[in-house]
């Protein structure tokens, strides 16, 4: 166990030409700041005349792992599974508020744009379970994408609160099926890579109502 140890960089930069904090947030700083928040840790840069120091901090810590609530997910009658490819040109994305659950910063941002491009109002992103779980609390948006996969952690109880909330959602896996907790195997999937439209076709069928969010039973009851 490595407790509450944190590792500090400290970075400096000087005799150089003269520096001016800069008007806006450049990619570069935008992708460290995303990727150490989704390992509970943070950056901060400082301009002074002479130069740059950029304080970096991230935990050491060990991956913990508890056993999830099961649930069991049961489609509802008469319901047939849908392809992506019947989602053409999706419309009525409009003001959607998507709720985006990510932890690789790059694909965060991806998702982020991609959304935004095609009307949508993002949500988040989370990228930890408990950012995730304080946003799904809050209900401020319309449907969900998560990461199978959340920096090492299963998803089985962001799943079940968002359905239990009757919430759409879909997942975001590299890993195919085999990726998705075992309750919603059925669950609707967005492989990575994926292309803007295909992203905006998934969203669309979030809210095609064919597909309904059917309530799950805890099996523990």
């Amino acid at each position: 166990m490595n407790g509450g140890r944190n590792i500090a960089i400290e970075w400096k930069e000087r005799d150089g030409p003269a520096v001016h904090a800069p008007s806006e947030q450049g990619f570069g700083t935008m992708l460290i700041e995303h990727s150490l928040q989704a390992d509970g840790g943070t950056a901060s840069i400082g301009y002074e005349a002479d130069g740059l120091t950029c304080h970096i901090k991230f935990p050491l810590k060990a991956v913990l792992r508890s056993d999830a609530e099961t649930f069991s997910f049961a489609a509802p009658a008469g319901i047939e599974p849908v392809a992506l490819e019947q989602v053409v040109n999706p419309s009525g994305l409009a003001g959607k508020r998507i709720l985006v659950i990510e932890d690789e910063a790059l694909i965060s941002m991806d998702l982020e744009t991609s959304l935004t491009n095609g009307g949508c109002e993002v949500r988040g992103p989370a990228s930890t379970i408990d950012e995730a779980k304080h946003l799904i609390e809050k209900g401020d948006f319309d449907g969900a994408l998560i990461d199978a996969n959340l920096a090492g952690s299963p998803v089985d109880e962001l799943a079940a609160a968002l359905a239990k909330r009757n919430i759409p959602f879909a997942f975001v896996t590299g890993y195919g099926r085999d990726a998705l907790p075992s309750a919603f195997g059925e669950g609707i999937v967005l492989d990575k890579p994926f292309t803007q439209e295909q992203l905006l076709a998934t969203i669309g069928l979030l809210f095609e109502q064919r597909v309904p969010v059917t309530p799950l039973r805890n099996q523990k009851s």
